[in-house]
């Protein structure tokens, strides 16, 4: 579950970099055509890789309705960074990253 989380943030992060006003918030530029591609298609990958996880754990039915509830977490936190920190926006999608690998090596041992 918490795997799901994170990778919603970072998903849902990614989203919100490959639109140009948040992504000039952050970094103080717009973003070319190419990172707007990429982060748009990377941002897509990572929500099926939470709805996977939502699945694998909590099967088809279920794993759905706890996928809908992850990504209304994760989108409100998204939306809440942007509108009162959007400097730190690349700090979170940084350390959630981290976190991410870290748990989910262990997640998928177990």
């Amino acid at each position: 579950m918490i795997l799901a989380l994170c990778l919603g943030v970072i998903a849902f992060s990614l989203m919100a970099l490959s639109m140009f006003g948040h992504y000039k918030d952050c970094f103080g530029r717009a973003p070319t055509r190419a990172e707007q591609r990429w982060l748009t298609g990377f941002a897509w990958l990572l929500l099926l890789g939470s709805y996977g996880q939502c699945i694998h754990y909590y099967h088809l039915g279920y794993g759905s309705i706890v996928f809908f509830g992850v990504m209304t977490i994760t989108a409100l936190s998204t939306i809440l960074l942007l509108s009162y920190q959007a400097k730190r926006l690349p700090l979170v999608l940084t350390l959630t990253s981290v976190f991410t690998l870290v748990f989910g090596g262990s997640s998928l041992i177990a």
